[in-house]
């Protein structure tokens, strides 16, 4: 879509897209990723939990880049990380209704379920473990900057997440 210039820029994982020759990146401080199951999951408000109760649950989430597999990979030594996930999926709002109704667990940054969480819908699943964090950045054609506007919104995202 950028390259068809429907969209002047967008966030993603910036790790992705390195090496890219035509693409201008700015990489947004990393957030860190949270774990979270539906309310009423046999995880759900429980505290720290241990990593063993973590790993036995299906988990849903995008495609996982090296960062997420390096994490897992410290973390869960035993299995392949990139057979972590039990449904793959780029979409937010289909991964949030998997985890909704049923006892799978993902994560994303707070701020994509904290409308969710606000409502009691999910739980935070708490765990021992060094935070992961995302590699989250603003792209766009270098031969096509960014619009006066855009820049400004590309810096409140710098700013929000600094």
């Amino acid at each position: 879509m950028l390259r068809e210039r429907k969209i002047d820029f967008f966030v993603a994982d910036h790790t992705l897209l390195s090496g890219v020759s035509d693409l201008e990146i700015v990489p947004l401080e990393p957030q860190e990723i949270v774990f979270f199951c539906r309310s009423g999951h046999p995880l759900a408000d429980r505290g720290e939990i241990s990593v063993d109760e973590f790993f036995s649950y299906p988990h849903v989430g995008p495609p996982l880049p090296k960062w997420a597999e390096d994490w897992l990979r410290e973390n869960r030594p035993l299995g392949n990380p990139s057979q972590f996930l039990r449904l793959e999926c780029s979409h937010h709002a289909l991964l949030k209704n998997v985890v909704e109704t049923s006892d799978a667990i993902s994560g994303a940054p707070r701020w994509v379920i904290q409308s969710e969480l606000d409502l009691g819908r999910f739980s935070i699943v708490r765990l021992p473990l060094a935070p992961m964090h995302n590699r989250a950045g603003v792209v766009w054609l270098i031969e096509r900057p960014p619009t006066a506007a855009g820049k400004l919104l590309i810096n409140e995202l710098s700013r929000e997440n600094g």
